[in-house]
C-alpha cells in the first residue's frame, strides 16, 4: 500500500505515476503513496534516442561480452541518476580504466609490509572521506561527487605509497574502507592479470606522454601491442587490455 522508494523513468511521471498515486491513495486512504520518487534520466547513443527503430540498441549482455560489471555499474553512476547518459565506446572505456585502476590500488595495498611512524593521517582522511561520500549520497544519491572524492582518496594514498609512507595496518584499513564503499557503489572488481614487464612499459609510456615525448610513445605502444595487449588513453589513465 506504500513504498519508501519507487523508480522510474522521467517520462512516466505522466500518466502513468501520477495514475498510481491516484488509484493507490484511493484504495488504502493512506498517504503518501511513495515517500521517494527516483525519476532518472534518459540514455543516448552518441546523442541519439536509443531505440529498436534506429537499430543502434544495445543490451546489457552485449556490453558484459566485452566489460565487466563493475564498468558497466561505474558508467551508470558517473552521471547523476536523474541526468540523461549519452553512451558511447569512448564512455564505457573510460569506465573500465577507472575500474582497472581501483582494481590495481587494491593489489597494490596488499603487498605492502611493515608499518610507519606517523599515521594518524590515514585514519583522519579515511574519516573526511566516508562524511564527504556521505554528504553527496545524502544530496539526492549524487554519485558523480561521491566517485570524485573516492579517486581524491585514492590519489591521496597512492602519493603515500609513491614516499613509501603507508603502513601494512592502515594499508588494511583503507582496503576495508574502500571495500565498505563499494557495498553500495559496487564498482570494484578482480583486476585482470597483467604482465609485470608490461605494466613497466605502460609505466613508461604514461612517463613518456606526460613528458610530451609522443614519437617515443608511439614506439612503447607498438612495442606493448606486439607483446599482445592494447591501450586506450582515458581520462582515468590507460585501459590496458589483453588482445583476444
Amino acid at each position: 500500500q506504500q513504498y519508501d522508494i519507487h523508480g522510474g523513468a522521467q517520462d512516466l511521471i505522466f500518466p502513468h505515476h501520477e495514475a498510481e498515486i491516484a488509484q493507490m491513495e484511493s484504495l488504502s486512504g493512506k498517504k503518501p503513496f511513495v515517500k521517494y520518487w527516483l525519476h532518472s534520466g534518459f540514455v543516448t547513443i552518441e546523442g541519439r534516442k536509443m531505440s529498436k527503430s534506429l537499430d543502434n540498441s544495445i543490451t546489457i549482455g552485449d556490453l558484459l561480452k566485452n566489460y565487466s560489471a563493475q564498468a558497466l555499474r561505474f558508467m551508470i553512476i558517473s552521471s547523476h541518476y536523474r541526468s540523461p547518459i549519452d553512451y558511447s565506446e569512448d564512455l564505457i572505456k573510460q569506465s573500465a580504466a577507472a575500474t582497472q585502476r581501483i582494481a590495481e590500488f587494491i593489489n597494490k595495498l596488499k603487498i605492502i609490509k611493515g608499518n610507519v611512524e606517523d599515521e594518524n593521517q590515514i585514519e583522519d582522511s579515511i574519516a573526511r572521506t566516508k562524511e564527504r561520500i556521505t554528504v553527496a549520497m545524502d544530496d539526492d544519491f549524487n554519485t558523480p561527487v561521491a566517485l570524485a572524492e573516492l579517486f581524491i582518496f585514492i590519489g591521496k594514498i597512492n602519493s603515500l605509497i609513491a614516499e613509501n609512507n603507508l603502513g601494512e595496518n592502515h594499508a588494511n584499513k583503507v582496503t576495508e574502507f574502500i571495500k565498505n564503499i563499494d557495498g553500495f557503489l559496487g564498482i570494484v572488481s578482480e583486476s585482470e592479470t597483467i604482465l609485470q614487464n608490461i605494466s613497466e612499459l605502460v609505466e613508461q609510456r604514461e612517463k613518456l606522454r606526460q613528458e610530451k615525448n609522443f614519437d617515443d610513445a608511439d614506439k612503447l605502444r607498438e612495442q606493448i601491442s606486439s607483446l599482445g595487449y592494447s591501450i586506450d588513453d582515458t581520462p582515468y589513465g590507460p585501459l590496458i587490455k589483453k588482445i583476444q
